[in-house]
Order: structure tokens, then C-alpha cells, then sequence
């Protein structure tokens, strides 16, 4: 009955990650409401369901990963709390006077006072990431062995197909209105989601654990060496492998749809990259695995991108981003109006979500419109956290590529090591695109953020086999390695 339980739990664990992307990106109160109630409840659960003894052996390998991000969470949740104003004025000065300016010289006279310039944003920015820490605990806990792993990589990559196949289909309809949640369809493939970008980005993190997959399954045939190149790489497309490259060329169309030019950069650049640092790390072992990697990298790059993009539009990326003026973009002038924020907030942020409050103080008047976010990550995370908290966040992430490229090295099983290098992928993909976009602001493209980072640590240290360089025997289905 116990293990029926955990199973319960594990598979009601998938059907909340298919269901992240549908309503909007989780990109609502309600839908996130959704995303926090789901992950604590099932966290909940699970722990009731272990022993704390078990549930301690099962993080343990992972308790740098779960120390950073709570240690992330904890600020942001202090961020909102009320602290003594002579405080304030001797950690972050500048705090006091911009909420002076903030209240219209009408300062209440308080002896308390947050560091958050919006303490109820930046408490529902703190449940987010209890919600997005939660998410990671139960990959820990959850993932012990390579079925598990392997369902859960098809789910988010059965996830990709169905927003990939939905988006497309809602571009080629003529129908003003969506078919889901009756949205007005636009001339760029969204899927369930409202911006473009996030689409595009959440496909990008799909795609690479399709491409891990890819490479696993190109490990094992290389193990086949007795077997002619062209025989095992045509076989593949005639065989249940089939069905995987085909969602990778759904995914790749739709990102080309999305006609998002730093999505489409991001992919290919990441793609390229990973593939290359494959092609050099299993290359050292055979010859042939260079080979594969370097076929499928051809692949995707003639067939996916140039030949079918050509029929779909990637004409149209191209020519979008051939017109990307400086002058005409106010997204680098937001950047540089907000280094004046970083400076005097540099330790310790102006509150989560509060870049919308005190970006205004900055703003020049060549920039028009109104700004809640600062179409850059990077920027948006120092202002709104400081420093000493991004630093930490971005070495949890150098962190977990150096684990996956150790994965990649050191692990036996093909399925993990191709999944190493999806996850690596997937980490550059993003790091490149929210250089010029606010995708983490998205708690869909975050919660699977969070998890493809957790992957990387599973890969590494999780899922230990008694015997070595024992190839992978998993059971038949339409994306089996």
C-alpha cells in the first residue's frame, strides 16, 4: 500500500508539471495559486510518507543545491518583513530615502519599515519560490531509478510537443480567438502562453532534454560497433526512436513560429555548443559517438531549421532580426537607466518584484511606455535582490553544468549521460536568452527552470547502479533509448 502511495504521488507530480504551461504560463494568480497549492500538498505528503531518516538519505547528495535555493527563498521572505528603521538606514540608506519620495514627502513616522519598496509583491514572490523549491524536493525525493527518470523527462518533453502542436495549429487557424481559454490569436506562435518570448523559451528547455535524449540513444548505438554507420543511423528513423526526433521538429518549427529572435538564437547557439562539447567528450572514447553527434547536429541544423524553417517562416525571424535598430529598441536604454538602481542598491535589492517601483525614479523620457520588468534577468535579479543573493544564484547554476559535464564524463548509463547534456543545453539555452528578456518572470518557464537544474544534480549523484558500463535495457515506448 506504501508504494502504491509514493507511485500516487509521483504520477499526481507529472500531471502538475504538464499542467504548469496550460494557463498561460502559471502567469495569473489563480493559475500560480494552482502551482503553489500542487507542490505543497504533494511535498506535504511525501514527507509524511518517509521516514525523516530516509527522507535526510535521499537529499543528502543534493544539499547544496536545496541550501542555496532556500537560502534564496529566506531573503526573499525577509525582504518583506518589517525591521527597525535605523537598520534600514545603516544597510541600505538609499531604502529610506526612495521611500520617502515613494510616500510624496508624506513618511509615516514608523520605527519599522521593510527592505522590499512593495512588501505584498515581493511576499507573493517568496511563496513562488517556497512553490519552486518544493518543485526540486520532489525530483529529489521522487527520482530514484531510471524508470522514474525517464517518465519525467518524457512528460516534460510530451509537454513541449503538446504546446508546440497547439501553438502551431492556433497560428494556422483563422480564427480570431484561441481555442483555448479563447485568447485573440496574433500573427506569432504563443501555444497557451501570452508572450511570444516565453513560448519560445519554454520550447527551448523541452527541445534540449529531446536532444539529451537524442545523444543516449546515439551512445547506444555507437556500443553497437559491429553494425554499419549508415544502417544504425537510418534505422532509427524507421523505428520507435522516430516518434522522438519528430517532436524535435514540431518543437523546433514552433519555436521558429514564435518568430522570437533571441528564442531562435538561444536554441541554435545552445544547440550548437552542447553538441560540439559532446562531440569532444564521447568523441574521446569513439570516434564513432563524434560522428553521430555531429550527424545530429546536421540534421537539425539543414532539416530542421533550414529546410523545414524555410516552408514555416524562418525567413521572417531572419528578417526581424536584420532590423533590430538600437535606435529604435528602448530595452538597452531600461538597462542602462537601471545601473543607477544596482549602484545604490547593491547589497540588498529593492524588494522581489519591486523593479516596477523604483525603475520610474530613473527612467529618461526617450523611453516610453511603462516598464514592470526589466527584459533582463540578469539586471532585473541584482536590482531586485542584490548582489551577494544573484552571485549565489548564479553559482548554484555553474554549479549544476559542472556537475551535468561531470555526468557526462564520469556515469555509465547512456540515458544519463545524454540527459547530462540535454540539462547543459537546456541551462545555456536560457542563460543566453534572458540576457535580453524577463523569463524566469514566468513561474511555468521558472518551476521547469528549477527542475532541469535539479536534474543536473540527479544526473550526477543520483540513481547508483551495483554493476558498471552496463548499457541501458528499458522497456519499449515511443521515446524508448
Amino acid at each position: 500500500m506504501k508504494v502504491n502511495s509514493q507511485a500516487l504521488q509521483f504520477n499526481l507530480f507529472l500531471v502538475l508539471v504538464f499542467w504548469l504551461p496550460i494557463p498561460l504560463g502559471s502567469n495569473r494568480p489563480w493559475a500560480w495559486a494552482v502551482l503553489e497549492l500542487g507542490a505543497f500538498c504533494l511535498l506535504s505528503v511525501s514527507l509524511l510518507s518517509f521516514s525523516w531518516p530516509k527522507i535526510k538519505e535521499r537529499l543528502r547528495p543534493y544539499q547544496g543545491y536545496v541550501y542555496i535555493v532556500a537560502a534564496f527563498t529566506l531573503w526573499q521572505g525577509l525582504q518583506s518583513v518589517p525591521l527597525p528603521t535605523f537598520l534600514i538606514s545603516w544597510i541600505s540608506p538609499n531604502n529610506v530615502l526612495l521611500q520617502q519620495q515613494i510616500h510624496s514627502g508624506q513618511w509615516l513616522n514608523s520605527h519599522w519599515l521593510p527592505l522590499s519598496l512593495d512588501p505584498v509583491q515581493t511576499l507573493v514572490m517568496f511563496v513562488k519560490s517556497c512553490a519552486y523549491l518544493a518543485m526540486a524536493c520532489l525530483v529529489f525525493i521522487h527520482v530514484t531509478n531510471l524508470r522514474k527518470l525517464k517518465l519525467l523527462v518524457m512528460v516534460i518533453i510530451a509537454t513541449g510537443l503538446f504546446q508546440a502542436t497547439y501553438g502551431t495549429l492556433a497560428l494556422l487557424n483563422s480564427d480570431d480567438r484561441s481555442w483555448m481559454l479563447t485568447l485573440q490569436n496574433s500573427s506569432n506562435a504563443t501555444g497557451s502562453f501570452i508572450y511570444r518570448n516565453h513560448f519560445a523559451n519554454f520550447l527551448i528547455l523541452c527541445a534540449s532534454l529531446a536532444v539529451g535524449w537524442l545523444l543516449s540513444y546515439l551512445l547506444q548505438q555507437r556500443a553497437r560497433s559491429n553494425v554499419p554507420f549508415i544502417k544504425t543511423f537510418l534505422s532509427s528513423y524507421i523505428s520507435g526512436k522516430f516518434t522522438l526526433r519528430l517532436s524535435l521538429v514540431c518543437m523546433v518549427i514552433a519555436i521558429v513560429l514564435s518568430h522570437s529572435r533571441m528564442g531562435n538564437t538561444a536554441f541554435f547557439m545552445a544547440l550548437t555548443l552542447t553538441l560540439g562539447l559532446s562531440a569532444i567528450v564521447f568523441g574521446k572514447t569513439s570516434r564513432s559517438s563524434r560522428r553521430y553527434v555531429l550527424v545530429l547536429l546536421f540534421s537539425v541544423l539543414t532539416i530542421d531549421a533550414l529546410i523545414l524553417g524555410s516552408w514555416f517562416g524562418i525567413d521572417k525571424v531572419k528578417q526581424r532580426i536584420e532590423n533590430t535598430s538600437l535606435e529604435k529598441e528602448t530595452r538597452d536604454n531600461v538597462a542602462i537607466d537601471s545601473m543607477v538602481l544596482i549602484k545604490e542598491f547593491a547589497m540588498t535589492g529593492v524588494g522581489a518584484g519591486g523593479f516596477y517601483v523604483a525603475y520610474p525614479r530613473v527612467k529618461k523620457q526617450d523611453v516610453k511606455g511603462f516598464y514592470d520588468h526589466a527584459h533582463n534577468d540578469y539586471l532585473q535579479f541584482v536590482i531586485e535582490y542584490g548582489l551577494p543573493m544573484s552571485i549565489l544564484l548564479m553559482a548554484l547554476i555553474v554549479v549544476s553544468i559542472w556537475h551535468a559535464y561531470q555526468a557526462m564524463l564520469l556515469r555509465n548509463s547512456h540515458f544519463i549521460r545524454g540527459l547530462s547534456g540535454g540539462c547543459i543545453m537546456a541551462v545555456i539555452g536560457m542563460m543566453l536568452h534572458i540576457s535580453v528578456d524577463f523569463n524566469l518572470q514566468s513561474p511555468a518557464n521558472s518551476a521547469y527552470f528549477v527542475i532541469i537544474l535539479a536534474l543536473c544534480w540527479v544526473c550526477r549523484f543520483g540513481l547508483p547502479s551495483t554493476k558498471v558500463a552496463v548499457p541501458d535495457t528499458p522497456k519499449k515506448t515511443s521515446l524508448s533509448v
